[in-house]
């Protein structure tokens, strides 16, 4: 039995995997600028509604929330994140069990809202997960996109059966701004060119 650590393993310290590359893609709609996320998963579609809404699965790759999703607010603990965050109020417009989720957020004070739409997909004995992230402030499209991929990953992380720990925002940002600040230039005044 080995009783020294492998070549760049240190004790003590999470494992990382480098973040994969940047798979968001952009899109018009009704004059509102999305990021579109696809991740296919070896699961049925109703294992993937049960990562998104199990609050233990939940717990596991996003943190968790306080109300009753039913009522048509939420707020959301981002654990994963640390434990001393604040809450994330989302209001919950719509919601197809087993298929669909519409969410909405805005930051306090900030009139911008920021939505979240997921769709999930029988795709044969496989399920995908189809996300569209609104992009309410352009200059803030590098780390949402990031943020919103890196969320991702963790979740397909826990229904694969690693874990979640071993993924690392920093990495993400790192690695993805440069496509998201191509796919959303931001001229010297905030505009979109």
């Amino acid at each position: 039995m080995r009783t020294e650590p492998r070549a760049g393993v240190h004790l003590g310290q999470p494992r990382r995997f480098p973040a994969p590359a940047a798979s968001g893609r952009r899109e018009s709609r009704d004059g509102v600028e999305w990021v579109l996320y696809s991740r296919r998963l070896t699961v049925s579609r109703d294992e993937l509604w049960s990562s998104l809404t199990d609050p233990a699965r939940l717990a596991t790759w996003l943190g968790t929330f306080r109300g009753d999703p039913r009522s048509g607010v939420v707020e959301v603990f981002f654990t994963a994140e640390g434990d001393d965050l604040l809450p994330q109020t989302y209001l919950v417009e719509r919601v197809v069990p087993g298929r669909e989720v519409v969410v909405t957020t805005s930051n306090p004070g900030d009139p911008d809202e920021w939505r979240l739409k997921i769709h999930l997909l029988d795709a044969g004995s496989d399920s995908v997960l189809r996300v569209a992230q609104a992009i309410a402030n352009l200059a803030l499209a590098p780390s949402v996109a990031a943020w919103c991929e890196f969320y991702l990953d963790r979740m397909v992380a826990g229904i694969e059966g690693r874990d979640p720990g071993d993924l690392d925002f920093d990495e993400y940002f790192v690695t993805q701004a440069g496509h998201y600040r191509q796919m959303f230039p931001v001229q010297s005044h905030g505009q979109v060119s």
